[in-house]
């Protein structure tokens, strides 16, 4: 907005005829002025789209934090689901084992019983 304002009072002030019997040195002066103003008006919104980056990028950083963590307790509780997984899979096979070898015994009993009765 102030570039533009400048830039009309500029455009003015040259079409008058005063300005034309300046000499270069305060036509060069008076453009630095406004190319200054120029420049402000620009950093002015750089610094005001920096901050509103930074904060998206805090935000991101905070986000990704969350979720990360978030990740981790999931990982976390998934580890301890396996755990128990196998050593519930493992009582389950010790316990499958020891009822084969009592099934195995019991047979092993009967046939020797059987041949003890015949003998």
């Amino acid at each position: 907005l102030r570039a533009k304002l400048c830039f009309s009072a500029w455009q003015k002030f040259a079409k008058e005829k005063v300005v034309q019997q300046w000499d270069l040195r305060r036509q060069s002066k008076a453009f630095k002025a406004w190319n200054a103003v120029l420049l402000m008006d620009r950093k002015e919104k750089a610094l005001q789209q920096l901050e509103i980056v930074s904060a998206e990028l805090q935000s991101a950083r905070l986000q990704t934090f969350a979720t990360v963590k978030n990740h981790d307790r999931l990982k976390a509780r998934l580890l301890k689901l396996d755990v128990l997984h196998l050593h519930l899979w493992g009582s389950w096979v010790l316990s499958s084992w020891r009822w084969v070898c009592r099934i195995r015994n019991a047979v092993d009993n009967g046939r020797m019983i059987a041949r003890q009765e015949r003998a």
